[in-house]
Order: C-alpha cells, then sequence, then structure tokens
C-alpha cells in the first residue's frame, strides 16, 4: 500500500470517530426508546463504539506535537446545530416501533448521514465534545489556509494556538495564546 493510502485511510478513520462519538447520545436515547430488546442491545452496541471513538479523539489530543497556528478567521456552529439535531428526531416520529426493514432503513439513513458529516462543516456540531466542554470552531490560518478546531478555550482572530492535526482537516488546540 501506498503512504498516500495509508494516510486517506488513516484521516477516513480519525473522522469516522469524529461521526460515531457524536451520536453517542442519540443510541443511548434509541436504547431507551425501543424496547425490542435486539434494537436495545444494537443501540448499546452501538454506542460503546462511539464512547470508544470520543477516547480515540481525547487520546489523540494528548498523543502528538503541537504547530502552531496563526488564526486568521473563526466562525463557530450555528445553523448546523438545528440541521444536526433532525437525526436526533427521526427515530422517534417516524416509526414508535420498528422492525428489521425500519432499522435497516436508519442505517442506510446513518450512513448518508455519515458522508455528508465527513464533507461538510456539520462536523462543528458534536454534543459529546460539547458535554466534555469542548467547542468546535471553523477557522483560518495563515499557513495552513482553512478547517476545523477543538478547543476547550476562547480562539479569536489574531491568537497562536498549538494544535496537532487530527485529520486531514481537524486540527485539537493544545494551548491557545492569546
Amino acid at each position: 500500500m501506498t503512504q498516500k493510502r495509508i494516510a486517506r485511510i488513516s484521516d477516513i478513520m480519525r473522522t469516522s470517530t469524529l461521526f460515531f462519538s457524536a451520536h453517542a447520545p442519540l443510541f443511548l436515547i434509541m436504547a431507551i426508546r425501543f424496547r425490542c430488546t435486539w434494537i436495545m442491545w444494537l443501540s448499546i452496541g452501538a454506542m460503546t463504539v462511539s464512547i470508544i471513538s470520543l477516547i480515540a479523539i481525547f487520546v489523540g489530543l494528548y498523543s502528538t506535537e503541537g504547530t502552531l497556528l496563526r488564526i486568521t478567521r473563526t466562525r463557530p456552529a450555528g445553523a448546523e446545530a438545528a440541521a444536526y439535531l433532525g437525526t436526533y428526531i427521526l427515530p422517534f416520529i417516524a416509526i414508535p416501533s420498528p422492525d428489521i426493514w425500519d432499522m435497516v432503513t436508519y442505517g442506510v439513513f446513518f450512513v448518508v448521514a455519515g458522508a455528508i458529516y465527513a464533507r461538510t462543516s456539520v462536523i462543528l456540531i458534536n454534543p459529546m465534545l460539547f458535554l466534555a466542554g469542548f467547542r468546535i470552531l471553523e477557522f483560518d490560518d495563515s499557513k495552513v489556509s482553512s478547517g476545523f478546531l477543538v478547543t476547550r478555550s476562547d480562539v479569536k482572530v489574531g491568537d497562536k494556538v498549538s494544535a496537532s492535526r487530527y485529520s486531514s482537516d481537524v486540527w485539537l488546540a493544545k494551548k491557545v495564546h492569546h
């Protein structure tokens, strides 16, 4: 396998951890909401994968050296939050007691949502990171051009941020220099 292909697979895996971790609350709600035993266990399994994904993000936060970013623009999540909440409503409005085909439909929706999540600014929304005290900002930098920054600090234009690259366009802030 070429280095470029390995890097692409690594990037997909890391973006997937962000997607799965963002949906842990949804899987918990589904485990509580749907009384069917196999759906409950499927939801608990998916929630477990989501929590492991969140742990992988935290490990990534502390495992690599930082690069100094000079922030030239930031944008917090806004409209993306409203669109994202729609994914939480779908399982409750559509069908009160899903059968196997309903769950297959939810699975297809989840795959499509994941593809959209990975390629758009919906990546700015992650309730699990928000609950852990993080926020995700879209940013521009004088060197790397643009991306998403996971941070606990308030980041403003002109700040210098020591951050590590988590995936091709996601950075984990280690320290903010105001």
